[in-house]
């Protein structure tokens, strides 16, 4: 048996609809809220493997217990900054004052110290504000809040059905849209056994196979996404999470991409100085062929 982390409307979710069922192991899917939840249930030995963030690992402890195999890109178009109705704030260098919502230790936290640099503005020029996702929602919509950074179906969707325009997106920023990604953890412990390490890495083709599934038949997928997050399937199709061609980079890759994280966050004071993330990987996993 695997124990895997699930979050609504993951890739995992997916694996029936796009035929890759595996009678070769157990699947055990185990619900979390958020990567962070997850990364620390992970750590504990509680499930076995998570795809989440990128960005997680970087938030934990040195000598954590979890090595990362896999990484993969992530689409930036879904991650917004959004402004309400009539706000005069219509460019980034226009942010000086503004009551910042963010969600800390993921990509959000990331988008919001980039649009800074981007906008030439200090950490203190503006009031950030870390909230969950549907706090942040909620006081973008009731008023409490002048700018809204989102990267979710539901919360984009909310926003804007509010009447909440963007004025930028992380495709716009190459700090953000070059290094956002996800990666897959697991215990050190999988590692350590061959048949867990087997059935990881036939996890790891069933997601690849869920990719070209979504692919071929992003109808049914934006369908059903749709219902899960309260978004049309129009929206869905068109701030994807991931681009068509979806494929695990080489580890070097992936652990340049989060390295170049690692440095963000050092560089602004919110993770130690000379944080290094090559600990976290397991060079000598063999991911599975691409589908």
């Amino acid at each position: 048996m695997l124990k895997v982390c699930a979050f609504k409307g993951d890739d995992s979710e997916f694996i029936e609809a796009a035929g890759a069922v595996s009678d070769a192991y157990t699947l055990q899917r185990i619900p979390f809220a958020s990567s962070m939840n997850a990364a620390q249930a992970l750590a504990a030995g509680a499930i076995d493997a998570a795809a989440f963030s990128s960005i997680t690992p970087v938030f934990m402890p040195p000598g954590a217990p979890i090595r990362q195999v896999a990484y993969y890109r992530l689409g930036s178009f879904i991650y917004k900054v959004l402004v309400p109705p009539g706000s005069p704030i219509q460019r980034l260098a226009q942010l000086k004052g503004a009551r910042v919502g963010y969600m800390r230790a993921g990509p959000l936290h990331l988008l919001l110290l980039n649009l800074l640099d981007k906008a030439g503005l200090r950490a203190n020029d503006v009031q950030a504000i870390a909230l969950t996702a549907q706090d942040a929602t909620s006081a973008f919509v009731s008023g409490h809040l002048d700018v809204l950074l989102a990267g979710m179906y539901s919360t984009c969707f909310q926003a804007e059905k509010a009447g909440g325009t963007a004025i930028a997106t992380g495709r716009e920023l190459p700090g953000f849209d070059g290094r956002n990604g996800s990666v897959v953890a697991v215990h050190e412990k999988v590692l350590a056994d061959p048949a867990k390490t087997a059935a990881l890495r036939q996890y790891l083709a069933q997601l690849q196979k869920v990719w070209r599934w979504i692919d071929a038949a992003p109808g049914p997928w934006s369908e059903r996404i749709a219902r899960i997050t309260g978004a049309t399937p129009d929206y869905v199709l068109r701030n994807r999470t991931r681009e068509p061609g979806t494929h695990f980079l080489p580890p070097a890759q992936g652990m340049a991409r989060q390295q170049a994280i690692a440095d963000v966050f050092a560089r602004a004071g919110v993770i130690r100085a000379g944080a290094t993330v090559a600990p976290l990987w397991e060079p000598s996993f063999s991911l599975p062929a691409a589908s």
